[in-house]
Protein backbone atom coordinates (compact mmCIF):
# COMPACT_ATOMS: atom_id res chain seq x y z
CA UNK A 1 0.00 0.00 0.00
CA UNK A 2 3.42 2.40 -0.26
CA UNK A 3 5.60 1.99 -2.67
CA UNK A 4 3.72 -1.14 -4.60
CA UNK A 5 0.00 1.04 -4.69
CA UNK A 6 -0.06 1.79 -8.28
CA UNK A 7 -1.45 5.46 -9.23
CA UNK A 8 -2.49 5.74 -12.92
CA UNK A 9 -1.67 1.82 -12.87
CA UNK A 10 2.27 2.57 -12.28
CA UNK A 11 4.20 2.33 -8.98
CA UNK A 12 7.26 2.64 -7.52
CA UNK A 13 7.98 -0.99 -7.43
CA UNK A 14 6.90 -0.78 -11.46
CA UNK A 15 9.18 1.87 -11.59
CA UNK A 16 12.46 0.46 -10.59
CA UNK A 17 11.23 -3.21 -11.95
CA UNK A 18 11.23 -1.57 -15.52
CA UNK A 19 14.94 -1.43 -15.61
CA UNK A 20 14.50 -5.56 -15.31
CA UNK A 21 15.62 -5.28 -11.70
CA UNK A 22 13.88 -7.93 -9.25
CA UNK A 23 12.28 -6.09 -6.56
CA UNK A 24 11.02 -7.63 -3.15
CA UNK A 25 8.86 -5.63 -0.83
CA UNK A 26 9.23 -6.94 2.81
CA UNK A 27 6.12 -8.00 4.90
CA UNK A 28 7.50 -7.70 8.34
CA UNK A 29 5.93 -9.69 11.07
CA UNK A 30 2.04 -8.22 12.02
CA UNK A 31 1.96 -6.48 8.79
CA UNK A 32 0.90 -7.06 5.20
CA UNK A 33 0.20 -10.86 4.72
CA UNK A 34 2.99 -11.97 7.12
CA UNK A 35 1.81 -13.68 10.37
CA UNK A 36 0.88 -11.23 13.18
CA UNK A 37 2.68 -11.53 16.36
CA UNK A 38 1.17 -13.75 19.12
CA UNK A 39 -2.30 -12.93 20.55
CA UNK A 40 -1.79 -11.10 24.48
CA UNK A 41 -3.93 -9.40 26.24
CA UNK A 42 -3.90 -5.95 25.63
CA UNK A 43 -3.00 -3.67 28.12
CA UNK A 44 -1.90 -6.47 30.22
CA UNK A 45 1.56 -4.79 31.23
CA UNK A 46 3.44 -5.97 28.28
CA UNK A 47 6.65 -4.29 26.93
CA UNK A 48 5.78 -2.39 23.72
CA UNK A 49 9.53 -3.14 22.60
CA UNK A 50 8.83 -6.71 22.29
CA UNK A 51 6.97 -6.15 18.92
CA UNK A 52 8.76 -5.07 16.01
CA UNK A 53 11.28 -2.13 16.95
CA UNK A 54 13.82 -1.77 14.67
CA UNK A 55 16.89 -2.84 16.20
CA UNK A 56 15.11 -6.83 16.85
CA UNK A 57 14.21 -6.67 13.40
CA UNK A 58 18.16 -7.20 12.02
CA UNK A 59 17.47 -11.42 12.18
CA UNK A 60 14.27 -10.87 10.28
CA UNK A 61 15.68 -8.84 7.91
CA UNK A 62 18.72 -10.65 7.55
CA UNK A 63 17.13 -13.69 6.55
CA UNK A 64 14.80 -12.27 3.85
CA UNK A 65 17.97 -10.69 2.56
CA UNK A 66 20.03 -14.06 2.48
CA UNK A 67 17.05 -15.80 0.43
CA UNK A 68 17.28 -12.88 -2.18
CA UNK A 69 20.59 -13.21 -2.12
CA UNK A 70 20.68 -16.70 -2.96
CA UNK A 71 17.46 -16.47 -5.16
CA UNK A 72 19.82 -13.84 -7.58
CA UNK A 73 23.10 -15.21 -7.00
CA UNK A 74 23.85 -11.54 -5.37
CA UNK A 75 26.45 -10.76 -3.32
CA UNK A 76 24.65 -8.02 -2.15
CA UNK A 77 21.18 -6.26 -2.55
CA UNK A 78 20.18 -2.25 -2.41
CA UNK A 79 18.19 -1.16 0.16
CA UNK A 80 15.35 1.02 0.24
CA UNK A 81 13.63 2.15 3.17
CA UNK A 82 10.65 4.74 3.68
CA UNK A 83 9.80 7.31 6.69
CA UNK A 84 10.06 4.79 10.09
CA UNK A 85 11.21 1.67 7.36
CA UNK A 86 14.99 4.11 7.86
CA UNK A 87 15.04 2.64 11.73
CA UNK A 88 15.06 -1.28 10.72
CA UNK A 89 17.09 -0.87 7.72
CA UNK A 90 19.43 1.41 9.18
CA UNK A 91 20.26 -1.09 12.13
CA UNK A 92 20.93 -3.39 9.01
CA UNK A 93 22.77 -2.21 7.19
CA UNK A 94 25.26 -0.73 10.15
CA UNK A 95 25.06 -4.70 10.74
CA UNK A 96 25.64 -6.04 7.66
CA UNK A 97 27.30 -3.56 5.91
CA UNK A 98 28.96 -6.59 3.72
CA UNK A 99 25.43 -7.76 2.34
CA UNK A 100 24.55 -4.07 1.24
CA UNK A 101 25.18 -2.38 -2.21
CA UNK A 102 23.41 0.93 -1.28
CA UNK A 103 20.96 2.27 0.77
CA UNK A 104 18.41 4.77 0.47
CA UNK A 105 16.22 6.57 2.82
CA UNK A 106 12.62 8.14 1.34
CA UNK A 107 11.49 10.79 3.81
CA UNK A 108 13.38 9.18 6.88
CA UNK A 109 12.28 9.25 10.21
CA UNK A 110 15.45 10.71 11.77
CA UNK A 111 17.02 11.31 14.94
CA UNK A 112 15.88 14.48 16.89
CA UNK A 113 16.46 15.51 20.98
CA UNK A 114 13.72 15.64 22.99
CA UNK A 115 10.67 15.37 21.55
CA UNK A 116 9.94 11.48 22.24
CA UNK A 117 7.03 12.53 24.84
CA UNK A 118 5.65 15.24 23.04
CA UNK A 119 4.31 12.58 19.84
CA UNK A 120 3.69 9.88 22.34
CA UNK A 121 1.37 12.39 24.29
CA UNK A 122 -0.02 13.47 20.76
CA UNK A 123 -1.34 9.87 19.77
CA UNK A 124 -1.88 7.89 23.01
CA UNK A 125 -2.62 10.70 25.35
CA UNK A 126 0.24 9.82 27.86
CA UNK A 127 3.87 11.02 27.72
CA UNK A 128 5.02 7.29 27.97
CA UNK A 129 4.34 4.27 25.47
CA UNK A 130 0.76 2.33 26.69
CA UNK A 131 2.08 -0.90 27.71
CA UNK A 132 0.12 -2.47 24.85
CA UNK A 133 1.37 -4.79 21.72
CA UNK A 134 -0.72 -2.82 19.10
CA UNK A 135 -1.95 0.20 18.17
CA UNK A 136 -4.94 0.97 15.49
CA UNK A 137 -5.61 3.42 12.72
CA UNK A 138 -8.33 3.31 10.29
CA UNK A 139 -7.63 3.98 6.44
CA UNK A 140 -9.52 7.19 6.92
CA UNK A 141 -7.57 8.32 9.74
CA UNK A 142 -4.14 7.58 7.95
CA UNK A 143 -5.56 9.47 4.33
CA UNK A 144 -6.39 12.62 6.57
CA UNK A 145 -2.95 12.57 8.14
CA UNK A 146 -1.28 12.08 4.49
CA UNK A 147 -3.67 14.93 3.36
CA UNK A 148 -3.19 17.27 5.50
CA UNK A 149 0.95 16.87 6.25
CA UNK A 150 1.52 19.96 4.40
CA UNK A 151 2.87 23.51 5.19
CA UNK A 152 -0.54 25.62 6.21
CA UNK A 153 -1.85 27.78 2.92
CA UNK A 154 -0.32 25.25 0.23
CA UNK A 155 -2.00 23.13 -1.91
CA UNK A 156 -2.31 19.78 -1.84
CA UNK A 157 0.03 17.29 -3.99
CA UNK A 158 -1.62 14.23 -4.28
CA UNK A 159 -2.04 12.74 -7.17
CA UNK A 160 -5.94 12.48 -7.75
CA UNK A 161 -5.90 8.93 -8.55
CA UNK A 162 -5.00 8.70 -4.81
CA UNK A 163 -7.32 10.59 -3.34
CA UNK A 164 -10.08 9.10 -5.08
CA UNK A 165 -8.97 5.68 -4.29
CA UNK A 166 -6.11 4.90 -1.44
CA UNK A 167 -8.22 4.35 1.10
CA UNK A 168 -11.05 2.09 -0.41
CA UNK A 169 -8.71 -0.19 -1.67
CA UNK A 170 -6.69 -0.36 1.29
CA UNK A 171 -10.17 -0.83 3.31
CA UNK A 172 -10.58 -3.51 1.16
CA UNK A 173 -6.74 -4.93 1.62
CA UNK A 174 -7.51 -5.43 5.06
CA UNK A 175 -11.57 -6.20 5.82
CA UNK A 176 -12.39 -6.98 2.28
CA UNK A 177 -14.83 -3.86 1.94
CA UNK A 178 -13.75 -0.47 0.37
CA UNK A 179 -16.58 1.36 2.61
CA UNK A 180 -15.26 0.25 5.50
CA UNK A 181 -12.41 3.16 5.98
CA UNK A 182 -13.22 3.69 9.68
CA UNK A 183 -12.27 0.22 10.64
CA UNK A 184 -9.18 0.10 12.46
CA UNK A 185 -6.09 -1.69 11.50
CA UNK A 186 -3.67 -3.36 13.96
CA UNK A 187 0.01 -2.05 13.34
CA UNK A 188 2.88 -3.67 15.65
CA UNK A 189 3.97 -0.96 18.56
CA UNK A 190 7.58 -1.42 17.53
CA UNK A 191 6.88 1.20 14.87
CA UNK A 192 5.77 3.70 17.55
CA UNK A 193 8.78 2.72 19.91
CA UNK A 194 10.88 3.40 16.81
CA UNK A 195 9.63 6.67 16.35
CA UNK A 196 9.71 8.07 19.88
CA UNK A 197 13.19 6.41 20.36
CA UNK A 198 14.46 8.33 17.76
CA UNK A 199 13.14 11.73 18.79
CA UNK A 200 14.56 11.16 21.91
CA UNK A 201 18.33 10.64 19.78
CA UNK A 202 18.18 6.90 20.21
CA UNK A 203 19.02 5.86 16.57
CA UNK A 204 21.22 3.89 14.99
CA UNK A 205 24.92 4.91 14.62
CA UNK A 206 25.13 6.49 10.74
CA UNK A 207 28.77 6.80 11.03
CA UNK A 208 28.57 3.13 10.35
CA UNK A 209 27.42 3.70 7.04
CA UNK A 210 29.74 3.13 4.77
CA UNK A 211 27.83 2.01 1.12
CA UNK A 212 26.53 4.13 -1.35
CA UNK A 213 24.03 6.27 0.72
CA UNK A 214 20.99 8.66 -0.87
CA UNK A 215 18.38 10.50 1.00
CA UNK A 216 15.68 12.22 -0.34
CA UNK A 217 13.30 14.42 1.54
CA UNK A 218 10.48 16.59 0.41
CA UNK A 219 10.75 20.66 0.33
CA UNK A 220 7.16 20.42 2.24
CA UNK A 221 8.53 17.63 4.91
CA UNK A 222 8.71 19.72 8.20
CA UNK A 223 7.64 17.67 10.72
CA UNK A 224 8.48 14.02 10.39
CA UNK A 225 11.91 15.01 8.48
CA UNK A 226 12.62 18.30 8.59
CA UNK A 227 15.65 19.73 6.72
CA UNK A 228 17.99 20.48 10.09
CA UNK A 229 17.60 17.11 11.54
CA UNK A 230 17.68 15.22 7.71
CA UNK A 231 21.11 17.30 7.20
CA UNK A 232 22.80 15.87 10.29
CA UNK A 233 21.85 12.50 9.28
CA UNK A 234 23.77 13.26 6.11
CA UNK A 235 26.94 14.62 7.56
CA UNK A 236 27.06 11.51 10.29
CA UNK A 237 27.39 9.26 7.27
CA UNK A 238 31.10 8.51 6.42
CA UNK A 239 30.00 6.65 3.10
CA UNK A 240 32.47 8.97 0.63
CA UNK A 241 29.58 8.08 -1.78
CA UNK A 242 26.39 9.78 -0.64
CA UNK A 243 23.67 12.06 -1.64
CA UNK A 244 20.94 14.42 -0.75
CA UNK A 245 18.41 15.23 -2.30
CA UNK A 246 15.23 18.18 -1.56
CA UNK A 247 12.41 17.73 -3.98
CA UNK A 248 10.37 20.76 -4.21
CA UNK A 249 7.04 21.12 -3.19
CA UNK A 250 7.07 16.97 -1.62
CA UNK A 251 6.05 16.37 1.82
CA UNK A 252 6.64 13.14 3.82
CA UNK A 253 4.51 10.94 1.02
CA UNK A 254 5.97 11.63 -2.11
CA UNK A 255 5.34 8.39 -3.47
CA UNK A 256 1.62 9.67 -3.59
CA UNK A 257 2.83 13.23 -5.23
CA UNK A 258 2.98 14.71 -8.20
CA UNK A 259 6.81 14.61 -7.38
CA UNK A 260 7.15 10.89 -7.29
CA UNK A 261 8.05 10.74 -11.05
CA UNK A 262 11.18 12.71 -10.27
CA UNK A 263 11.74 9.55 -6.97
CA UNK A 264 11.48 6.99 -9.78
CA UNK A 265 13.91 8.44 -11.54
CA UNK A 266 16.52 9.58 -9.49
CA UNK A 267 16.15 6.62 -7.54
CA UNK A 268 16.61 4.46 -10.54
CA UNK A 269 19.76 6.38 -11.64
CA UNK A 270 21.72 6.32 -7.88
CA UNK A 271 20.79 2.46 -8.36
CA UNK A 272 22.54 2.22 -11.78
CA UNK A 273 25.25 4.14 -10.87
CA UNK A 274 26.06 1.99 -7.84
CA UNK A 275 25.55 -0.78 -9.84
CA UNK A 276 29.03 -0.69 -11.39
CA UNK A 277 30.40 1.82 -9.66
CA UNK A 278 30.26 4.52 -12.49
CA UNK A 279 28.58 6.79 -14.32
CA UNK A 280 27.81 10.47 -13.70
CA UNK A 281 24.01 10.77 -13.14
CA UNK A 282 23.32 10.44 -9.69
CA UNK A 283 25.67 13.97 -9.54
CA UNK A 284 23.67 15.39 -11.94
CA UNK A 285 20.65 14.86 -9.87
CA UNK A 286 22.40 16.44 -6.95
CA UNK A 287 23.66 19.27 -8.99
CA UNK A 288 19.42 19.89 -10.40
CA UNK A 289 18.27 19.74 -7.18
CA UNK A 290 20.67 21.51 -4.88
Amino acid sequence: MTSAFRIDGRSWFDALAASERSIYGIDLLGYGESDPYPPVIEDAGVDPREFGTGERLVPEIDAVVDLIRAENGAEKVHIIAISRGAIPAGYYATAYPEKVQSITFHGPITRQSGMGAAVVQKYFGTPSLPPISHFAVSAEDRFVLLRDDRPAGTPSPLEEDFVRNWAAVYSERVHGDRSKIGEPIKAPMGFAVDISSAWDDVYFDESRLTMPTFIIRGEWDEYLTPAASCQRMFERVSSPKKLYLQLPEGTHSMMFERCRHAVHRYTKLFLDEHDNNGGSHAKEAAHHYA
